[in-house]
């Protein structure tokens, strides 16, 4: 097992430089989206300020949590038990943002380099929650 070489299904068109991807799609009208994720660990999430990104020659709608029905949480991927539905997390953030990366607005754009530009263009005013500090023994 450990060094030796295993054929791969599928690999021979990857290697060939013929694999075709997702991104690889191209179809007439299509828009690209790019998401603005939370640059915080726990924040609350004051207001976004989506002006000036809207006004970007290409951009088609930029979408926050105002944009989404409150109701438009990520399901369990997995069996959870009974009472865990509480803590299932919108699809974006709504008021808080709870870890980095966690989405905080959406960009649909005639192309990726314009949602990516106007992803720059997005004011989120977030306050960040302080961090708790308990005693260690730590010098």
């Amino acid at each position: 097992m450990i060094g030796e070489s295993h054929y791969r299904l599928g690999g021979d068109r990857l290697a060939a430089g013929a694999g075709r991807f997702v991104a690889d799609v191209r179809v007439a009208g299509m828009l690209q989206a790019a998401v603005l994720r939370s640059r915080h660990a726990h924040a609350r999430l004051v207001s976004i300020d989506a002006k000036r990104a809207l006004e970007l020659p290409g951009v088609r709608a930029v979408l926050t949590a105002a944009d989404v029905p409150s109701n438009a949480i990520i399901p369990n991927r997995v069996g959870a038990p009974p009472g865990t539905e509480r803590y299932l997390q919108p699809a974006i953030a709504r008021g808080v943002v709870r870890y980095v990366g966690e989405p905080v607005a959406l960009v649909v754009a005639d192309d990726r380099y314009v949602a990516e530009d106007a992803l720059a263009l997005i004011a989120p005013a977030l306050l960040s929650f302080s961090r708790v500090r308990t005693p260690t023994t730590w010098p």
